[in-house]
C-alpha cells in the first residue's frame, strides 16, 4: 500500500527570510522542471523508436500534451513565487514587518500548489521515462 504524500506547513516559526530562502530553492527547482521539460520535448520528437511500436504515435502525443500542460503550469508558478518574493523584498526594504502572519499564509498556499506540482510531476515523468526506456532502439 502506498503512502500519502500530503502537504504540512511548517512555516509558523520561521522568519521572512527563511521563507523567502525557501521560495529562492523552490523556484530554482521549478527551473529545473523547465530544463527537464525542454529535453523531454525534445526525445518525443525524435527518430530513436523501435519500429512497429504499438500506439507510439498516439502515446508519444499524450505526453506531449501533457508536458505542454505541465509546462504552462510551471511558467505561472514561477512567476506567483517570484512575485510573491518581490512582495516580500519590498516589505522588508520598507520595514513593513506587521504582515508576518499574512506572508506565512500567502507562503502556505503557494507552497502547497508547489508540493502538489512537484509529486504530480515526479510520477508522470517516472511513467513517461519508464515507457520511453522501453520504446528507444538500441543501435
Amino acid at each position: 500500500m502506498e503512502t500519502k504524500n500530503n502537504y504540512k506547513s511548517f512555516n509558523k516559526g520561521k522568519t521572512i527570510d527563511e521563507l523567502q530562502y525557501n521560495m529562492f530553492q523552490n523556484i530554482a527547482i521549478l527551473k529545473a522542471f523547465k530544463t527537464d521539460y525542454e529535453f523531454i520535448k525534445h526525445l518525443i520528437e525524435a527518430s530513436i523508436y523501435k519500429p512497429n511500436t504499438r500506439n507510439l504515435f498516439e502515446i508519444l502525443q499524450q505526453y506531449k500534451k501533457e508536458i505542454e500542460l505541465a509546462d504552462s503550469e510551471l511558467i505561472l508558478l514561477i512567476e506567483e513565487a517570484t512575485n510573491n518574493n518581490n512582495k516580500i523584498a519590498q516589505k522588508i526594504e520598507y520595514n513593513d514587518l506587521e504582515c508576518d502572519s499574512l506572508c506565512i499564509e500567502k507562503f502556505d498556499v503557494l507552497e502547497q500548489k508547489f508540493h502538489t506540482f512537484f509529486y504530480k510531476t515526479i510520477n508522470s515523468k517516472r511513467q513517461m521515462f519508464e515507457y520511453l526506456h522501453s520504446v528507444i532502439k538500441i543501435c
